[in-house]
This record gives structure tokens, C-alpha cells and sequence, in this order.
């Protein structure tokens, strides 16, 4: 049996994520990390524990960057 793997896109807009789209069911955490966010420690925590999870792998991802006049 062949597995597919759940396809999962995020709209960022002004550094806010707008919409997530999957494919199927997905657990999907968006970390924002700022140095002037007031909740700073508790984020790069919250990082810590998630890269230290695993259960979890790192996936290649791609970003979409479209300049002006491309």
C-alpha cells in the first residue's frame, strides 16, 4: 500500500499566517519567532521542544518568492 504524504501550504501575509490548506488531515504549528515579541523566552522554549521531538523529521519545503517584473 502506497503512502501518500499529506501536502500542506501556509499564506503568510505581513507576517501573519492567513489560511492553511492540506490535502488531508495534518497537525500544522506555525512558530513565529521575534526578538520584539513580547512572549520571546516562551516561543524559543516552544522551539526547543519541537526540535527535540523524535517523532518529528525535518521535510523539505519550498517558498515562493516572486520578485517584481519576474
Amino acid at each position: 500500500m502506497k503512502v501518500t504524504a499529506v501536502r500542506v501550504k501556509v499564506i503568510i501575509r505581513s507576517g501573519v499566517p492567513e489560511v492553511v490548506l492540506a490535502n488531508g488531515d495534518a497537525d500544522v504549528e506555525i512558530i513565529d519567532i521575534d526578538k520584539d515579541y513580547d512572549d520571546y523566552e516562551a516561543l524559543c522554549k516552544r522551539e526547543r521542544e519541537v526540535l527535540n521531538d523524535k517523532s518529528l523529521h525535518s521535510i523539505d519545503f519550498v517558498t515562493a518568492n516572486f520578485e517584481e517584473g519576474s
